[in-house]
């Protein structure tokens, strides 16, 4: 007796195709940040990312807050930091004195050093609400579980408006 192959399902091959399409884009993206809190009062700066976290290898170096969006006035023919500084900007790097802690699995905690909470309190114009709270970050920051694949960059100009 000859056993006989059925026929695949055209709606379950439809759906497979359809989920694998979906995670395509995810499978090779660059993790990103999506929203971040500076709590003055703790001097805590609560980053969240599109992925799982390692904090042991978060490097809170590569974070800069400013007190606008474009830290640098560039006409079309200048980049940043060969343009000028924008009127009134402020800008404090977070420095090596910073701790770094998971909060939840895409969240980090960055304790502010005492330098740079220092520094930061000192500044009229910075970190007093989350209007004035702007955050920029370099693209080497290490922040996947899954295979430490480095973060998207939060360029000048494109920088994130604290929530």
């Amino acid at each position: 007796r000859r056993l006989r192959r059925k026929p695949c399902n055209p709606h379950l091959l439809l759906c497979i195709v359809f989920t694998f399409l979906l995670m395509l884009p995810t499978m090779n993206s660059k993790p990103y940040l999506t929203s971040f809190n500076m709590d003055m009062h703790y001097g805590l700066l609560t980053l969240t990312f599109s992925e799982t976290m390692m904090s042991k290898f978060f490097d809170a170096t590569k974070v800069t807050l400013q007190n606008m969006e474009s830290y640098y006035n560039c006409t079309d023919s200048q980049t940043a930091p060969a343009c000028n500084v924008s009127s009134g900007a402020v800008r404090i790097p977070i420095t090596s004195n910073s701790y770094t802690s998971v909060y939840n699995a895409t969240s980090l905690y960055v304790s502010i050093g005492s330098s740079d909470y220092n520094d930061l309190s000192l500044a009229s114009t910075i970190a007093t609400s989350a209007s004035d709270t702007w955050l920029v970050m370099s693209e080497n920051v290490t922040v996947s579980s899954s295979d430490l694949t480095p973060s998207r960059s939060v360029d000048d100009g494109f920088a994130m408006k604290a929530s």
